[in-house]
């Protein structure tokens, strides 16, 4: 009976010991077995973001998770004739905003930053990345830093919008990545100028083919609205001689509004054709670039 008590008294307490153990695992790893139900701190891929002059979006965001450095690669065009903006950047992470993460700028082309943030914290739950217009006139002077109220519902929805009370586009805004959002490449890595060149310029290569291809699709879809109207204008032509006056009056107009339509496809295609003639020669132009920048 002794036994049977000592042998109870040990299955409890390894049960008991389990158990601590399994509590401890589960509450100190909670993060990553739970899921994340915070808001989620991210400007969409895409979405423009105004910052004075410049007009930006965020074209894509790559983050390596074994060197903790991000990559992030910025498309933008810009509305001052007259002074050339530079544009300056600083980021924090959320976990920790009393620390700013250091910020290399890879490249900078007319249209393409490409911006390395490095030493993030291994939970860092999102990067607030605040840019900051440098044109020379700056009235509010230094809006680079990030506070605690820039990881605020309110700053991320004002984020979409980067203007102030009057309405005037505000020379500051801050976009965001956050860990649910970013793409991990743990085989992303600091490049040269030459190698951001290329793929920069082949980038604008696929993209201008892609818009040949989607020109292409409006001219295949404007060919068959010109098939249906002749097919229209066949069917009324046929039924004319059968019609009384007022009704050959009817199908007179029916068949000249459809012929007008057909003239303004013609007409668009043709300038739909004239598009893609330019393309071609940009993407002719982009591939000389391409070999003389690999020639270097």
């Amino acid at each position: 009976m002794r036994v049977k008590l000592k042998n109870n008294k040990s299955i409890f307490y390894y049960i008991s010991f389990a158990f601590i153990i399994v509590m401890y695992f589960i509450f100190f790893n909670a993060n990553g077995i739970l899921p994340d139900n915070s808001e989620i701190m991210n400007t969409d891929i895409g979405r423009e973001v105004d910052v004075g002059s410049t007009k930006l979006y965020v074209n894509n965001c790559e983050y390596n998770k074994d060197n903790n450095f991000m990559e992030i690669k910025l498309k933008y065009t810009d509305t001052n004739d007259f002074i050339k903006p530079e544009l300056d950047f600083s980021a924090k992470a959320k976990i920790n905003i009393k620390t700013k993460l250091d910020i290399k700028t890879m490249i900078a082309t007319d249209d393409t930053y490409i911006i390395h943030v490095k030493n993030i914290p291994k939970n860092y739950g999102a990067i607030a990345l605040k840019i900051n217009e440098n044109s020379n006139v700056n009235v509010n002077g230094d809006n680079s830093n990030i506070t605690a109220e820039d990881f605020s519902l309110d700053a991320i929805n004002n984020s979409i919008s980067s203007t102030d009370n009057n309405g005037i586009s505000s020379n500051t805004a801050t976009i965001y990545c956050d860990y649910r959002r970013v793409e991990i490449n743990n085989n992303l890595k600091e490049e040269t100028q030459k190698y951001y060149l290329l793929n920069i310029t082949k980038s604008q290569i696929n993209d201008l083919k892609k818009d040949i291809n989607t020109i292409d699709s409006t001219k295949k879809y404007n060919a068959n609205l010109i098939n249906i109207a002749n097919t229209n204008i066949n069917e009324l032509n046929s039924q004319y001689k059968y019609e009384i006056k007022q009704e050959q009056n009817n199908t007179t107009q029916n068949i000249n509004s459809l012929k007008a339509k057909i003239k303004g496809i013609n007409q668009q295609n043709i300038d739909l054709q004239s598009n893609i003639t330019l393309l071609k020669t940009k993407i002719k132009k982009l591939g000389q670039k391409v070999s003389d920048i690999a020639k270097k």
